[in-house]
């Protein structure tokens, strides 16, 4: 059963007064969790980046839907998961194409091989969402997924109720990941991406 809230003066179905409160009838812009203002020191765009300079986005896949058919194999060999990122930001971390990283939310970590692409600004980095978190819990330094899961980058925070949901933004850092022990094969050497691709 739905409850409709009513304006005191019982015309409107869909009043409601902390809504009205919190919210402009005019368009605004507000900064939003997890959004552009967080990858800034003190989160104020007029100062210098912060630890987490980079944007991180997800994007959609032909791959699976959501995290549907992830653990169908051939999938595995037809679409790649990347991370997505542009030259600029490649080259001012030292990155080449294929090369295995490692990108941190301030939940977490996971590793993946990059893509470097004008496809994306500068300033952002994006993945596909849906993978299926694998897990170690033994890396030093704390848990890394191996799979290239985004929920392993993101804090548990609320639903902002600002037009968008946390899990499809939020800042990261990237850097080079060496350890191709620990990803249990679910990275490739840059030379195995190359011949993958």
């Amino acid at each position: 059963m739905t409850t409709l809230n009513y304006s005191r003066d019982g015309n409107n179905p869909n009043y409601s007064e902390n809504y009205s409160k919190a919210y402009s009838p005019i368009p605004e812009y507000r900064v939003i969790t997890e959004g552009y203002e967080w990858t800034f020191s003190g989160r104020n765009i007029d100062g210098s980046k912060g630890v987490r300079p980079l944007q991180y986005m997800t994007l959609h896949v032909q791959r699976r839907a959501h995290s549907s058919y992830e653990n169908t194999p051939g999938l595995w060999d037809i679409f790649m998961h990347p991370l997505y990122m542009n030259p600029i930001d490649a080259q001012a971390r030292g990155l080449s194409e294929g090369e295995a990283v490692m990108i941190e939310g301030e939940a977490g970590k996971t590793i993946r091989n990059v893509h470097i692409s004008n496809f994306i600004r500068p300033g952002h980095c994006a993945m596909w969402q849906g993978a299926w978190i694998d897990l170690n819990n033994n890396y030093p330094g704390g848990p890394l997924d191996r799979a290239g899961s985004t929920n392993a980058l993101f804090a548990t925070r609320r639903i902002t109720g600002q037009g968008q949901m946390h899990l499809q933004s939020t800042p990261v850092e990237v850097r080079k990941f060496t350890d191709y022990e620990v990803s249990a094969k679910r990275i490739l050497t840059p030379e195995n991406y190359m011949e993958g691709r």
